[in-house]
């Protein structure tokens, strides 16, 4: 056990020192061979934690405060195993998933199905009235009894291994679900031999398609998978209808039907989730999960989409109209399809607004975007971001940020950014963070936040140059980041992005409005070649 990085990095000297980088993960040393033994060493060390607080007096610093810190090792272990899993890191981590989840989901169930524990928390709930708490502390217990609820701290011993055998079919389907998205993503590629075939393409693209084949020893090829740097530019310049139409039903239809069809899982899925709500007294699983959201109820969800739908109808019809009478105008035909709807609105863009995407990439150079972003964060919250090269990282593509504010340069986190696509990589782009601020191993630490897209790589010819629903996406993710960096609470559990879901999206949305502005656009955006 001595032998395991990820346990001396957590419980040893390392851990207990200064707070700055040098408590990042060693992500160097630790292989996925050590995650198995990790996890369990921190399911012995979460079990040891619990039965301290059931031979206690219920409190709150025993009972709530000791429930939260009682599994943190074992947290942080898995949380780092499963973004690595989503990074595509190492191949062999996936082997591990099924172990892993089914070691989670025995240990978690047992924790909920714990009488003694509950009836202690339910003692110190049932007093939060007559106890000196602050708003956060209320929070917590408040979120602690619920989620002992919401996890069948109520249900019969029958209803219990009930609910425990449905988690455990959950987990393996959404496993083997994940799997067959990423594997059905990565299996698709569209090759092409005749430079023709290419009529329409900018030249950015057509290069980026030669490399893409290169890479797979296709010189003289051009290559096209379904990543977004790859499938938007076809369907939104080439003139085959062809190509556009085979690219578009590829992307529709990923992990439905073939090898890695998805159909099935979908099914069980959604009758098990259904199952769950009901044994938890929920007549839906919509009614389960949106009780502890800022929506409340599915009542609430569709009279505020029934608010938006005339609008948005009227508006989507008038598009269209326009769509159908531009096409029929320049070539005779009047069928727009799902394959032409990208197609045919870039070329009306052009005509109306002389707007040409591929000329404005030229100007959202991905390192001045991303230079363009802490300059913003500078200017509102007064943080700065110097890249820092002590620290591990588990892929040679990643950057890490140490990031300091205020007058005195106080230390606030560190921030690993992700920004390029590899084989093994979820698609699409994201947040999540390897520590949450607050509480951990006794001391209210900073977090270690990541950042993660999926960007072209830089060609031999051309820098790594973004679309501007590309940038929008970098400000979006960098507003969760900042969310999580900025947070300034005590318990891990509430701190961060750990807020109501349909609240989670509001400070990234008001980061990303930042591209809309010309103060915030003059900072950054600037054509490639200009000095």
């Amino acid at each position: 056990m001595k032998k395991n990085p990820f346990i001396q990095a957590l419980a040893g000297e390392r851990f207990k020192g200064y707070q700055s980088f040098d408590d990042a993960l060693p992500f160097e040393k630790i292989k996925p061979e050590h995650y198995l033994s990790a996890v369990e060493f921190g399911i012995r060390l979460g079990k040891k934690n619990l039965k301290r607080i059931k031979s206690l007096p219920a409190s709150f610093e025993n009972t709530i405060a000791g429930f939260e810190s009682a599994s943190e090792f074992l947290d942080h272990v898995t949380s780092t195993f499963f973004n690595l899993l989503s990074c595509g890191a190492h191949f062999e981590l996936e082997t591990l998933v099924a172990t892993i989840s089914r070691k989670l989901i025995n240990y978690r169930m047992n924790i909920s199905f714990d009488e003694m524990i509950f009836e202690k928390v339910k003692s110190v709930y049932i007093q939060m009235n007559d106890l000196d708490l602050s708003n956060e502390q209320q929070q917590l217990l408040k979120n602690t009894f619920n989620n002992f609820l919401k996890n069948g701290a109520l249900l019969s011993f029958v209803k219990k291994e009930r609910l425990r055998k449905i988690d455990h079919e959950l987990s393996v389907l959404s496993g083997k679900f994940s799997g067959n998205v990423l594997n059905a993503l990565n299996s698709f590629e569209m090759l092409i031999s005749e430079p023709n075939e290419l009529y329409g393409l900018p030249q950015s693209a057509i290069e980026r398609a030669a490399f893409e084949a290169s890479k797979r020893g296709l010189r003289g090829k051009w290559h096209f998978g379904l990543q977004m740097y790859s499938l938007m530019p076809l369907l939104q310049f080439c003139d085959s209808r062809k190509l556009r139409k085979k690219m578009w039903i590829a992307n529709a239809s990923i992990a439905f039907k073939g090898q890695y069809d998805n159909q099935k899982y979908i099914k069980k899925i959604v009758k098990l989730r259904s199952r769950r709500a009901k044994l938890l007294n929920s007549s839906t699983y919509a009614e389960f999960v949106l009780a502890d959201r800022m929506a409340q109820n599915p009542a609430n969800v569709m009279s505020f989409l029934n608010k938006l739908l005339p609008s948005s109808r009227r508006a989507a019809k008038s598009d269209l109209k326009e769509l159908i009478a531009f096409r029929r105008a320049i070539d005779g035909n009047d069928t727009i399809m799902p394959w032409d709807f990208e197609y045919y609105s870039q070329k009306l863009k052009e005509k109306k607004y002389a707007y040409n995407e591929i000329e404005l990439r030229s100007y959202f150079q991905l390192d001045n975007v991303v230079a363009g972003v802490f300059e913003i964060a500078k200017r509102l919250y007064d943080l700065s971001f110097k890249q820092v090269y002590k620290v591990s990282v588990y892929h040679c593509d990643v950057k890490v940020f140490e990031v300091r504010g205020g007058a005195n340069l106080n230390y606030v986190g560190l921030l690993y950014i992700d920004l390029h696509p590899r084989e093994n990589k979820r698609d699409g782009a994201w947040m999540t963070y390897y520590r949450s601020q607050g509480l951990f191993g006794g001391k209210i630490r900073r977090p270690h936040v990541s950042l993660v897209c999926n960007f072209a790589k830089p060609t031999a010819v051309t820098p790594s140059l973004l679309s501007f629903k590309e940038v929008q996406t970098l400000f979006h993710e960098f507003g969760h980041a900042l969310h999580c960096l900025l947070s300034q609470c005590e318990y891990r559990s509430l701190a961060g992005a750990n807020v109501k879901w349909d609240f989670l999206e509001l400070p990234s949305q008001l980061f990303e409005s930042w591209v809309f502005e010309k103060e915030g656009l003059d900072l950054f955006a600037r054509h490639y070649q200009s000095r």
